[in-house]
């Protein structure tokens, strides 16, 4: 079985996607690399081109060679018995579906399979899973009531329903952030609630071969000066 980092894709995400490979590939320094480009282009890359990219938060990687459609690359992938490591972030990486074509074809690959990645990555739909469970979570805040929400909470926070990495994300602490909430509400399906003041923390859990759970540290998110965006995230140190 060879084991074949995939890294990249056809959303934001993808220059994070970038970083993330770079960080598995010094773990898995025999791993093959495989880039998933934005014309849906597998590229066979080396590990000197990925490391020498050294703004991946920032610029576009280019891997200057030819590839293979993407489904013809994961056809080759069951064909030369790969396992995919997937260090994908966003969109069709996240939602389920490469995790489908996988499937489809036998393909071991990391993370959760299709059908949880497809309810994980809607915000709405997650946050719905999780109430009943018996999570408690703030209410949700419809577009036609955003005026109202704004004066009876005072503060809001809106970010869209299918992407990640803080993309499109609204702080509404003013009546004229409420317009930048609508226009970008137009374009795809937000999810709107009161702003909640609190401790921000995020813990990853990991399932062994035998189903037993693992849940790992907790780790408290503190950015280094205002809000945990884009930038906070992945640009400053001082997070």
């Amino acid at each position: 079985m060879r084991i074949t980092i995939l890294f990249g894709g056809t959303n934001k995400e993808r220059l994070v996607s970038v970083a993330s490979a770079q960080a598995l590939h010094r773990a898995l320094p025999e791993a093959d690399l495989w880039f998933w480009d934005v014309a849906d282009t597998v590229h066979e890359v080396t590990s000197q081109k990925l490391l020498s990219h050294t703004r991946p938060f920032e610029d576009e990687f280019k891997p200057g060679n030819r590839g293979l459609p993407l489904e013809a690359a994961l056809d080759k992938a069951r064909a030369e018995d790969r396992v995919l490591v997937l260090g994908l972030h966003g969109g069709r990486a996240e939602n389920g579906e490469l995790q489908a074509m996988c499937e489809l074809r036998g393909i071991p690959f990391t993370g959760s399979g299709s059908a949880s990645s497809n309810l994980a990555f809607d915000k709405v739909a997650a946050k719905r899973f999780a109430a009943y469970a018996g999570v408690a979570a703030p209410a949700g805040v419809a577009l036609e009531n955003l005026d109202a929400a704004f004066a009876e909470y005072g503060r809001l926070i809106a970010k869209p329903a299918r992407d990640g990495s803080s993309y499109g994300l609204f702080f509404v602490n003013a009546k004229q952030d409420l317009v930048a909430v609508r226009d970008a509400a137009r374009a795809e399906e937000y999810l709107i609630e009161p702003f909640v003041a609190g401790v921000e923390a995020t813990c990853g859990v990991l399932e062994r071969p035998d189903g037993e759970v693992l849940s790992l540290p907790p780790i408290e998110i503190v950015p280094g000066e205002g809000t945990f965006d884009y930038t906070a995230k992945y640009l400053l140190k001082s997070t």
